[in-house]
C-alpha cells in the first residue's frame, strides 16, 4: 500500500509502501525498514475519500488514499465499529442531514434556554473586584467611542445625583451607586447601567424630562438591572454565544470581535423582556414605597416611545419592543 510518511520535525514528506500483516506493521522506504505492533497504532475515521491518516508510536504520521485497505485491516482486527458507522453516516445524505437538523435544534435549545441560566447564575456569583475591573475598562471605552463630557451644569447634575441617591440605602455593600452624565450623540435620550452599580444618563434624557420625577422612575428602573445583575448577565450571554459561533464555524475572528465590540453591546443591545420586566417591578415597587406616583414613569416612557417613532436616532433600548412598551406604560398609569 503507498502512503506519505511524516515527521514531528520537519513539514518533509517521504514516500513509503506499508505491508500488514495479523499483528504488524511493516513500512518499507528509502531510509530502511521499521515495524510496528498494529495495537500500538491508531487510525483516524473514515470521511469519504479523504487521506487516511495512521498516527505510529514514534509520534509519525503515516497518509494514504487507500481507504478500503485501511477499511479491511481494521474489519479484520475488529476495530472498525466507531470508522464504519461515522463513513455510513456521513455517505447517507438523509442521515447527514438529520445530523444538522438535529445539531441545529440542541443548538437552539442551548442558546434560548440554557445560555441565559447559566450566564444568570455567572453572573450571580462572579465577584465584586472582577465586576469593578470590566466596567472601569467598559465607561473607558464608551468615553471613547459613543459618550462625550456632559454640557449639563455642575449644580444641576449634582442636584440631580444628590436627588437620586436619597433613595438608596447608603450602608449597602453591594453594588454602591454611581451616577454619571453624559452627552449621548447618536444613542440619544438614553439611561443605561452598568454591572457595577454606575448609572448613566444622557443630556437628551435630561431635557426629554418635564418633572425630576420622571427620571427618578427611570434611575430606579435602571437601579433594579443593577441589582439583578442583568447587564453582567447580558454580556456574559452575548460573549457565550460568539464563542459558541466560532466554534462550530471555526471563524475566530467572531469572537475577537465579539469582545471589541462589548461596550457597544451593552449599551445598544436590548434586554430581554423578562429583564425589563423585572426592572419594571423593581422601580413600580420603590416610587409605591416612597409615595411617588407611577403616572411619572408612564408619561416619559410615552414620550420616549412618541420620540422613537418619530426619529431613528433615538432608540431607548426599553422601548426596542412596542407592544411591549405599551404594557409597561399601562401598568404603571394604574394606580394602586
Amino acid at each position: 500500500m503507498h502512503a506519505w510518511i511524516y515527521d514531528s520535525r520537519s513539514s518533509s514528506r517521504l514516500e513509503a509502501t506499508l505491508r500488514f500483516d495479523e499483528t504488524t506493521l511493516f513500512i518499507e522506504s528509502e531510509h530502511g525498514s521499521n515495524t510496528y505492533d498494529l495495537a500500538a497504532i491508531t487510525f483516524s475515521p473514515r470521511l469519504g475519500n479523504m487521506p487516511r491518516s495512521i498516527y505510529l508510536p514514534d509520534s509519525r504520521v503515516c497518509e494514504t488514499q487507500e481507504n478500503d485497505t485501511i477499511d479491511n485491516l481494521l474489519k479484520r482486527m475488529g476495530r472498525d465499529r466507531s470508522s464504519s458507522l461515522l463513513h455510513f453516516l456521513e455517505s447517507k445524505i438523509r442521515y447527514l442531514l438529520a445530523a444538522i437538523a438535529i445539531t441545529a435544534l440542541f443548538s437552539y435549545l442551548f442558546i434560548v434556554f440554557a445560555l441565559p441560566l447559566l450566564a444568570k447564575e455567572t453572573a450571580q456569583k462572579l465577584p465584586a473586584a472582577m465586576v469593578y475591573r470590566l466596567d472601569a475598562s467598559t465607561l473607558a471605552t464608551l468615553d471613547k467611542t459613543l459618550l462625550k463630557p456632559s454640557a449639563l451644569p455642575l449644580a444641576r447634575q449634582n442636584a440631580l445625583r444628590d436627588y437620586f441617591l436619597h433613595y438608596v440605602d447608603a450602608t449597602q455593600e453591594w453594588p454602591k451607586v454611581h451616577i454619571l452624565f453624559r452627552s449621548g450623540g447618536k444613542i440619544g435620550a438614553n439611561a443605561f447601567a452598568l454591572p457595577d452599580g454606575s448609572i448613566v444618563f444622557t443630556d437628551d434624557l435630561i431635557a426629554m424630562a418635564k418633572d425630576d420625577k420622571e427620571l427618578l422612575g427611570i434611575f430606579f428602573h435602571e437601579l433594579g438591572h443593577v441589582q439583578k445583575r442583568h447587564a453582567l448577565q447580558t454580556v456574559l450571554q452575548d460573549t457565550a454565544f460568539y464563542l459558541l459561533l466560532s466554534s462550530i464555524t471555526g471563524d475566530v475572528t467572531a469572537a475577537s470581535s465579539a469582545f471589541a465590540l462589548l461596550p457597544t453591546m451593552l449599551v445598544e443591545s436590548s434586554y430581554s423582556r423578562n429583564m425589563e420586566l423585572e426592572a419594571d417591578d423593581y422601580s413600580y415597587e420603590m416610587m409605591q414605597r416612597n409615595h411617588i406616583e407611577h403616572k411619572y414613569f408612564a408619561t416619559i416612557m410615552t414620550r420616549l416611545m412618541q420620540d422613537t417613532n418619530e426619529s431613528n436616532t433615538s432608540v431607548m433600548r426599553y422601548l426596542a419592543d412596542h407592544p411591549l412598551a405599551q404594557y409597561r406604560i399601562d401598568r404603571f398609569q394604574k394606580e394602586h
